[in-house]
């Protein structure tokens, strides 16, 4: 296609070239300036078209229904939208009080477990737990 488009241009430049100077130039700022003008709009689309975002981090996953994104864009093709959990309340409110989410079920550590938050990137998350018995940990990440 930009190879069509390269030949559509040459030929238009062949008899720009024969007008005078000054209206090579206004025709060439039309060329430039149309199609900028055209896709200005598109850029910045009006309110109305979007709706009222609240863009916190809490307004932003309220609107995620399933825990990933509104459009479910980065799942699988695969991925079974009606087996993904619900998003956790109390995940939903540490996101709200703000950074670092502890993002480790405490729920499910036996009693008098204790887990200490010790790492938290984009990437990696580290926990210093202690517990007299052994147990499986649950971690809120997808």
């Amino acid at each position: 296609m930009a190879a069509c488009l390269a030949i559509v241009a040459s030929a238009n430049g062949l008899w720009l070239s024969q007008l005078e100077a000054r209206r090579q130039l206004c025709l060439v700022a039309l060329a430039v300036r149309l199609p900028i003008v055209l896709v200005a709009p598109l850029l910045n689309p009006p309110n109305k078209i979007i709706g009222d975002l609240d863009e916190s981090i809490v307004g932003l996953h309220s609107a995620v229904d399933s825990g990933t994104t509104v459009y479910h864009e980065f799942l699988p093709r695969v991925a079974n939208l009606d087996a993904l959990p619900p998003p956790n309340r109390r995940l939903m409110a540490d996101y709200a009080d703000g950074y670092p989410v502890d993002k480790l079920n405490r729920s499910l550590l036996p009693v008098g477990a204790q887990a200490e938050l010790t790492l938290h990137s984009p990437q990696d998350f580290e926990w210093r737990i202690k517990s007299d018995e052994a147990f499986s940990a649950e971690i809120y990440n997808f």
